[in-house]
Formats: structure tokens, C-alpha cells, sequence
């Protein structure tokens, strides 16, 4: 979690690690991406993966194993995938087009109906951990300021409007990032095998009383060793399912 607010941080800054360039033989993206191409999905899917592995954060890598899983007919994994990519760098058009798409054809709908695109757009133009990184980053200019204020009587006057205008905005931020923490895409699963029963209870014992099918994205409410709790809101029902029949967000 403090991995994922430091990238955004940092990316907020405009802050890159120039690497020395490397040749084809160097840099694996390159055989990878040329996998890719030439349709060798499942041979690229391994290799995004493999990167993933010391990377996890990488919404351009989420984005092409998603696209390897999209290719070959894994849309539980795709949605996953995508949808990771989509929570790290939500402005980016691919990545919301193709969550877009893929949603669209397990059934669900990326915006909810009557919903603007552009207020949606905007409510999702900075991700969950950007908004945490610029509400942290504001609360200790916020901090600084009133020690300013504190110590020198003769910037008060100064400094007035100056705190006042970051208090709301930090407490704008700080009610943005509440909201979305009730958003479908925040503390999700997606469920990654058709037709998983959803059971009343945390066990094989337990009722089945509806069957979710494959890229259904759900809201993880609570877990045990074995299973989830976890919530459809489209149905506005709840339940448990194995942890082995999704992907953790």
C-alpha cells in the first residue's frame, strides 16, 4: 500500500528514473511485445507476468496481461487485469476502453446508466492512492503553514487566505477519497471461473443460492481462511464464495 502512494507521488511530481537504454537483448519488454505481436499470447502473458512479479505496479503491464487474457478467451482474468490497470492509472483511454469493452461482454455496465460521461470521467480522473498521496502531501503544507502562522505574527495577515484555501481544499480531497471508497471498482474482486455459486455462509455446507458468471467485478466485504464475503450491488444481495473462484483486487 505505501508502494502504491509513493508511485503516486511520484508521478504527481513528474518525478522519472532515467535508466541507461537497453538493447533488444537487454530489455525482455522488447521479446515480449514481439510475442505479442506475432500472437504468441500465452508465451506473452508468461512474460508479463514474470515482470509483474518485481513490478506489480505497473499499470502498462497490468494492460498487456490483460490484453493476452482477453485473447485468449479469459475474461475473468482480463477484467481483473484491466481493472487493476484502470485502479493505478485511471485517466489513461486504452486502459478505460478496453475495461469498458470487456465489462460490456460479461454482462455489466462500466458507468452506470444516466451518469455523464464527463462528470464520470472527472470523478475518476485521479486514483484512489493519488487522491491519499495529494490529501497527504496538502496536509503537511497545511501543517508547515500554521507553524509559520504560529512563530511569525507578520505573516498572519499573509497567510490567512493561503490556509484557509488549502484547509478546503484538503477537506474536499479528503471527502472525494470517502466517496470513493464506496465506489464498485474499490476493495474488489472479479469472480474468475463461470458460474461460481455464491453460498449463504462460509462453507460447502451453506445454501447455494445464486451462481455469478465469469468478470462479474463484486464488493469484497469480509474473508476467512477459505472464503470471501462479498457484495453484488447490481442485485443488492450478499454472500460467500471460494477464494479459489476470484481475483483479489
Amino acid at each position: 500500500m505505501s508502494a502504491m502512494i509513493l508511485s503516486s507521488v511520484l508521478l504527481l511530481l513528474g518525478v522519472f528514473i532515467n535508466a541507461r537504454p537497453l538493447g533488444a537483448a537487454e530489455n525482455p519488454i522488447l521479446k515480449i511485445n514481439e510475442d505479442y505481436r506475432n500472437a504468441n499470447f500465452e508465451q506473452a502473458l508468461a512474460g508479463y507476468l514474470r515482470l509483474l512479479e518485481t513490478d506489480p505496479y505497473n499499470p502498462s503491464l497490468l494492460y498487456n496481461a490483460g490484453n493476452c487474457h482477453s485473447k485468449l478467451g479469459h475474461t475473468g482474468q482480463a477484467v481483473a487485469y484491466y481493472l487493476r490497470a484502470f485502479n493505478l492509472l485511471p485517466r489513461n483511454s486504452d486502459i478505460r476502453h478496453n475495461l469498458e469493452y470487456v465489462m460490456k461482454h460479461s454482462g455489466q455496465s462500466f458507468r452506470p446508466e444516466g451518469a455523464p460521461p464527463v462528470v464520470y470521467f472527472v470523478y475518476y480522473f485521479f486514483s484512489y492512492h493519488e487522491l491519499k498521496a495529494i490529501s497527504i502531501i496538502l496536509f503537511w503544507i497545511l501543517c508547515l503553514s500554521g507553524a509559520l502562522y504560529a512563530v511569525k505574527p507578520g505573516l498572519r495577515e499573509t497567510l490567512k487566505s493561503y490556509l484557509a484555501g488549502i484547509s478546503i481544499l484538503f477537506v474536499f480531497l479528503y471527502l472525494w477519497s470517502a466517496m470513493r471508497t464506496t465506489s464498485p471498482f474499490h476493495n474488489s474482486a472479479v469472480i474468475i471461473r463461470p458460474d461460481v455459486p455464491m453460498l449463504s455462509g462460509p462453507g460447502e455446507n451453506f445454501k447455494a443460492y445464486a451462481n455469478l458468471p465469469e468478470g462479474s467485478i463484486v464488493k469484497v466485504i469480509d474473508s476467512n481462511d477459505l472464503y470471501y464475503e462479498i457484495g453484488v450491488a447490481k442485485e443488492g444481495i450478499k454472500g460467500w464464495i471460494k477464494k479459489e473462484h476470484v481475483e483479489k483486487i
